[in-house]
């Protein structure tokens, strides 16, 4: 299975993926070139924010790649561009050399990083893809060092939107896991034999496909159940105007939900999991060695309690390859606390 596995990320990687992470990349690459024409008051202020988007979405995106050192260099190089935006609203404060500097350093180590996945990689598409990219980050590297005619606030913007294209082709070219792969990889990393891994792998799928639409309801209830309580207390005059309070409020409540599920319950259950992985290797080592003796009760049990961690793994692990799926899962999640924190907020006093 592992085999299967990596030649589907080397047909990916051979493809370019133009997904909406790539798009949004590119936008933000050609605003901050015409960020500083006509009488803009602060272009840079401008770069940074549009800087800041790319460096997010490329963290998000990096979450997805296909190994641990892709995801590593992919969220070190987010943080960077983070950084980059940040310094960049405060450039009133910073001198323009520093930041010129600043900016051939990262170029530089973001070449460094291509050069050293053209050195591990063994697809020669991927390969040829690393090598464009380390050839075009040194080359801008070694531009911000050298030209000096241009004004810093034109140089600082087409380094920023060069950043942007290097960002949307990395992402464009890099092999990354969506939703259909969570299973696969869970069970995966159970080092399982094929042929159980395999069967366990497609029951789970079904029953997770089974379960969508009830937990599609449910989420759906919550939400109506909340708009229902804010307009018992607002009491809307009954004119469309009067519902946009409640429906805002019902946003509000959507976005601590969201808080609760990525912020509370996502790292309890992943530092849970994290920490009793080895008890789960041994139950299945165990159950698998059972064989028809699978039906006494402590099997049983075993058996339950490992299906409910395979089912916890697939959402964690959906949740990280899909942004819509980590939406919906949140949303799923931390809307009963969000509904309860709703209800009892009279209680303390406050509006």
């Amino acid at each position: 299975m592992r085999m299967d596995l990596g030649q589907a990320f080397a047909t990916r990687a051979r493809q370019v993926r133009l997904e909406w992470f790539s798009l949004v990349a590119v936008v933000c690459g050609l605003a901050s070139l015409i960020a500083p024409r006509g009488a803009a008051e602060h272009p840079l202020l401008r770069v940074g924010a549009l800087l800041a988007l790319a460096g997010g979405i490329e963290t998000l995106h990096g979450l997805r790649r296909s190994t641990f050192p892709a995801v590593r260099r992919a969220v070190t190089s987010g943080l960077i561009t983070l950084l980059m935006a940040l310094l960049f609203v405060n450039a009133p404060f910073i001198a323009g050399t520093a930041l010129i500097l600043f900016l051939a350093i990262t170029f530089a180590l973001d070449a460094i990083g291509h050069a050293r996945t053209l050195l591990q990689s063994a697809e020669p598409r991927a390969r040829a893809y690393a090598l464009l990219a380390a050839l075009g980050d040194a080359a801008v590297a070694i531009a911000l060092l050298v030209i000096q005619q241009i004004s810093t606030t034109w140089l600082i913007a087409v380094a920023a939107a060069l950043r942007c294209f290097g960002i949307a082709w990395t992402m464009a070219t890099s092999p990354v896991y969506d939703t259909d792969d969570a299973a696969r990889t869970v069970v995966d990393d159970l080092d399982l034999g094929e042929r159980e891994a395999a069967a366990l792998r497609d029951q789970l799928i079904q029953e997770e496909r089974a379960r969508a639409p009830a937990d599609l309801r449910w989420t759906l209830s919550f939400v109506a159940t909340l708009f229902a309580i804010h307009i018992a207390r607002m009491q809307p005059d009954g004119s469309l105007l009067g519902f946009v309070a409640p429906a805002v409020a019902v946003l509000g409540d959507m976005l601590l939900a969201v808080v609760i599920a990525l912020f509370l319950f996502v790292p309890v259950v992943l530092s849970i999991r994290s920490s009793t992985r080895w008890l789960e290797r041994w139950l299945w080592r165990r159950q698998l060695q059972a064989g028809t003796n699978r039906r006494a009760w402590p099997n049983r049990l075993a058996e339950v309690w490992l299906r409910h961690r395979l089912r916890i793994g697939i959402r964690l692990r959906e949740m990280r390859y899909s942004l819509p799926a980590a939406l919906k899962r949140s949303l799923a999640s931390g809307l009963p606390v969000a509904a309860v924190v709703a209800a009892t907020v009279p209680i303390w006093f406050m509006s």
